[in-house]
Formats: structure tokens, C-alpha cells, sequence
């Protein structure tokens, strides 16, 4: 975010991201998973091209927690990140709808 300069700048919206993990994750049975608890996961993210704000937004949640997500795979497809979660051990965040 710019330093400011001749610009004020406020939130006007939040938004929430769903953690999806495998069935048999430690983290499988919580309803809310703080994102530190992410630190040394592996992820699957779609490709930044396809939505940069909300990409970016993950890497922020993730630095903020103190760490930096280690991105296994890109896929544009939903149905194929759900698929590569459980075959790689991987976690993945979606923009909760």
C-alpha cells in the first residue's frame, strides 16, 4: 500500500478465505484455523493471472502469520485443486463466496 502522500486510504471490505485440507489433515476437524497454523504446508493456488488481488492477498495472510506459502502447484480449476489436495498433501485457500 502507498505511503500515503496526497491519498487517505481505509478498509472498505474484508474478506474471508476457506482452508481446504485433506480429510485426514490435523487441521481437518477445526472450525476456524488461524493462518500460522498454515507455516510449513504445502499449497495449491490458482494461477496469479486469473485473480492478482486475491492471490496476492493469500501471500499477505501468509506473511502476516510469519511465513511465506510454498506453492506446490497452479491450477485454474477448482475441481482439480480439490482433487490435488488429498494426492499431494496439500492445502489450499478459496475466497469464501
Amino acid at each position: 500500500m502507498p505511503d500515503g502522500g496526497d491519498f487517505a486510504f481505509e478498509n472498505v471490505a474484508e474478506e474471508w478465505f476457506i482452508v481446504a485440507v485433506p480429510s485426514r489433515h490435523r487441521l481437518a476437524s477445526q472450525k476456524r484455523v488461524p493462518a500460522s497454523e498454515l507455516a510449513g504446508e504445502k499449497f495449491v493456488l490458482f494461477p496469479r493471472e486469473l485473480a492478482p488481488g486475491c492471490y496476492d492477498a493469500i501471500l499477505r495472510i501468509c506473511s502476516a502469520a510469519g511465513f511465506v506459502a510454498d506453492v506446490l502447484h497452479e491450477s485454474n480449476e477448482i475441481s482439480l485443486s480439490l482433487g490435488l489436495i488429498p494426492a499431494m498433501g496439500a492445502v489450499a485457500l478459496f475466497p469464501h463466496a
